[in-house]
């Protein structure tokens, strides 16, 4: 046999392979997103860095947070609740603060050429008009300014199931540096802050919602520019809590709002609208041997539409005496309403809802043995104290009374006049401990 390259046909050796010339950029093929993505990945890898996508890092959120709304807002992608029916296309601050606004200038035009009721009348009929823009303007701010600092709630409710409730404080503002004190001082410095611009026009918005045809909340607190409602005060009052609770679903609705603060109850009082039903300064003063009972309404055999307990039957009670003598501080409530027309509370079945709110701040409060007053606003106060909070799923609970804060220097003199607001009393709930 022939020895291996002997007789045999060799092949003819192979080309050198020469390097091809480098394409140009308009040549040079664009690699696909998968790819390119790789590519930086193993770079990040051989430098020894971790890569991290963009998109995993924007929906790392999936699957640990799916019970907070507020959660939800913050990671949610696409814009969030712009997306869903009824939300206005520009963006939810100026939304908000244009159509407040809009209300604010009406219900003021309307207010100088008829009357009260009728400016409340008017304003309630517009906000009930652009009720889809201004839910939609509220919930967004609510969720994008309590993302960080809202407590997250379930409460079961007789009859409307669960329900979540938001809350936030107010918030001090330090205005020594720059000599200034006053209320629209600080809401101005306040409104420099994102989530206090975010919080400013949240308030305008639910102004808006809460109008009704006996009571406006438009209008300024005292006498703060620009306006914001009423309830703008309390941003930044360290002492006040704002309870927004909400009926979650495909798009959360807003139920009702509970804005609180706790004070002794002489402070309490004094600060209340038309500076409360005493005379100026008398918390101030020694309380000596000074009585203090509540002259109530709607009892049986009471005298007049009010069905009001008559003078003679008014007893001094102690436990006042002893709240006005001391700094314990009690719960004031300050704003207790809906935030939906009476259309929208049956449509979205919200009713049970803002009466489970009230019902768990009483218990609250009577569990803690704290003592809970309120004012009674609006044009008919008796008429709403009979058909709302003398109801007996809030007066079973700790004896919730409505009616007329009276006084008498010492035990042998007669009760003092009342204080009058125009021709009408000022009138108050008071659950005492």
């Amino acid at each position: 046999m022939p020895s291996a390259g002997r007789g045999e046909k060799r092949p003819a050796p192979a080309a050198p392979l020469r390097p091809r010339p480098p394409a140009t950029p308009q040549q040079r093929p664009r690699p696909s997103a998968p790819v390119a993505l790789s590519a930086a990945q193993g770079k990040c890898r051989e430098s020894g860095r971790k890569a991290i996508r963009p998109e995993r890092k924007r929906f790392a959120h999936i699957g640990k947070q799916k019970t907070s709304l507020a959660s939800a807002w913050k990671h949610g992608a696409g814009g969030g609740i712009r997306h869903l029916p009824g939300a206005p296309k520009e963006p939810a601050t100026r939304c908000a603060l244009r159509i407040y606004q809009e209300l604010h200038r009406e219900y003021t035009h309307t207010l100088e050429q008829v009357g009260h009721y009728e400016a409340c009348s008017h304003a309630a009929e517009l906000a009930a008009k652009r009720y889809k823009e201004l839910h939609a303007s509220a919930l967004e701010l609510l969720l994008r300014s309590c993302q960080d600092q809202a407590q997250e709630k379930s409460s079961k409710a007789g009859g409307c199931g669960t329900y979540k409730v938001l809350t936030f404080q107010g918030k001090a503002v330090d205005m020594k540096k720059r000599g200034k004190f006053g209320l629209s001082a600080r809401l101005a410095q306040h409104r420099k802050e994102r989530r206090g611009c975010l919080r400013d026009a949240l308030c305008s918005a639910l102004a808006c919602l809460c109008s009704r045809l006996q009571k406006s909340w438009l209008t300024a607190y005292d006498d703060e520019a620009p306006v914001r409602g009423y309830f703008a005060h309390a941003l930044v009052d360290p002492a006040s809590s704002f309870r927004i609770a909400l009926r979650p679903g495909r798009m959360p609705r807003l139920a009702s709002l509970l804005i609180t603060s706790e004070l002794p109850l002489g402070r309490a009082l004094a600060l209340m609208d038309h500076g409360g039903p005493f005379p100026e300064g008398h918390a101030k003063e020694a309380i000596g041997e000074r009585q203090y009972g509540l002259q109530r309404i709607g009892v049986d055999f009471g005298t007049g539409e009010e069905r009001k307990e008559k003078l003679m039957d008014v007893q001094p009670e102690e436990k006042i005496r002893d709240l006005m003598a001391s700094n314990t501080p009690v719960l004031v409530l300050d704003v207790y309403c809906a935030l939906a027309p009476k259309d929208q509370v049956d449509q979205y079945s919200l009713g049970g809802i803002i009466r489970q709110e009230l019902v768990a701040l009483l218990q609250g409060a009577k569990q803690r043995g704290q003592a809970v007053v309120f004012l009674i606003g609006g044009e008919y106060p008796a008429m709403l104290a009979q058909k709302v909070y003398l109801q007996p799923w809030f007066t079973s609970i700790g004896g919730l009374r409505c009616g007329y804060l009276r006084w008498k220097e010492s035990p042998e003199k007669p009760w003092e006049m009342p204080k009058l607001h125009h021709t009408k009393r000022i009138m108050f709930g008071l659950q005492l401990p």
